[in-house]
Parts: structure tokens; sequence; C-alpha cells
């Protein structure tokens, strides 16, 4: 592997841990812990439990502005985990001057999937992952407070329609997308097994 594809990893690894620690800050303004306090609420949770917290957070506000925000985020933060994991929880290979990562996963069954990512492509991956993490952070700054404030003082308006807010159809089609994409993987030809020697 070159130091520029592996340079590019490390990038990839250091930047969705600064998304796991906006996501973590986020949380505790919602919640209004501070210091060690607030890590009991996060420090054991995945990026997804976390981005899941902080929109059912939202959605207890009431305000219907800030879920359908946040859910406008859902997508490319969906898009950008699996993009993440695959390079993260690969198997590297260079053949005839390509990288392959293969991915092995064995949720119910044994799936491999090789997918040809170049460093030019590891290094989008960064920068949008850079963006996103900057665009949560300042919305985390932006209603963090005022949000929690809602939260200590419950509002007496009706409680939000869960799918109905214009960001939610987002979230939805971003699961759709990756149910697409893991039936697609599952009926690939490398992932059958093979058949066995004939006797004749």
């Amino acid at each position: 592997m070159s130091a520029r594809h592996a340079q590019a990893l490390g990038y990839l690894v250091a930047y969705w841990s600064e998304m796991d620690a906006t996501l973590s800050f986020f949380i505790s303004l919602l919640v209004g812990l501070r210091g060690d306090a607030s890590f009991v609420t996060t420090a054991e949770l995945s990026s997804l439990q976390r981005f899941a917290m902080v929109r059912a957070l939202l959605f207890e506000t009431r305000e219907q502005s800030w879920v359908d925000r946040w859910e406008g985020l859902a997508s490319r933060f969906e898009e950008l985990r699996t993009a993440r994991n695959n390079a993260v929880h690969a198997v590297w290979l260079f053949d005839r001057g390509r990288y392959q990562a293969l991915r092995i996963t064995a949720k119910g069954r044994v799936s491999k999937r090789s997918l040809e990512i170049p460093t030019a492509q590891l290094n989008q991956i960064v920068e949008a992952i850079i963006g996103l993490y900057r665009e949560i952070d300042h919305f985390s700054i932006e209603v963090g407070t005022k949000a929690s404030r809602i939260l200590r003082n419950p509002p007496t308006r009706p409680p939000l329609i869960p799918n109905q807010g214009r960001g939610a159809q987002s979230l939805i089609q971003a699961r759709e997308a990756k149910k697409a994409r893991k039936q697609a993987s599952r009926e690939h030809p490398t992932n059958r097994p093979k058949k066995p020697p004939s006797d004749a």
C-alpha cells in the first residue's frame, strides 16, 4: 500500500472520530450535561446510535423545522457511514495497479464484496466527512441550548407525527437504498456457494 493511500485511510479514521465527538457534543448540549457526566450518555454508543439519539431528542422538542433539518442530513450521514465502514473494515488488496477493498460480513450469512476504492476517492470521502461534521457542529451550536431549555420544560403543543416532516423522506430513502445494496450484494455471483465438482 502506498504512503498516500495509507495517509488517506488515516485521515478517514481520524475525521470520523471527529464526527463521533461532534455528535456526542450535540447530545451533551441537548441533555444539559457537562464534563465527565456527558460521556456517560454516549461513550458506548455507535455513530448510528448517536445520530438516532439526536434525532429522538430533537423530535421531543416538537420543533418540526429542527427535525426536518436533521433528517435532511440523514442520507449523507448514512452514505458516509457505509463508505467509512467499507474502507475501515476491509481487507485491502493491490491488484494490477488498483486498490481493492474486500469487505466480508457474516450477519446471518457470509457476504463478500470487492470494491475498487482509489486514493482520490478516499480523499473525497474524507472531505465529505469534514463538511458534514462541521455542518452538524454549526447546527448544534445554533439550536443546542434552545432545544435543551425546551426539553427541560416540555411544550404543551401536540407532539409531532413521525415520518411526516419534509426531511423524513431522506432517511427512508437512505434506508431503502441500503437494503437494495445489501440485496444486490447477496445476489452477486461471488457470494453464491460454488457447486461441488461432478463425479462424471
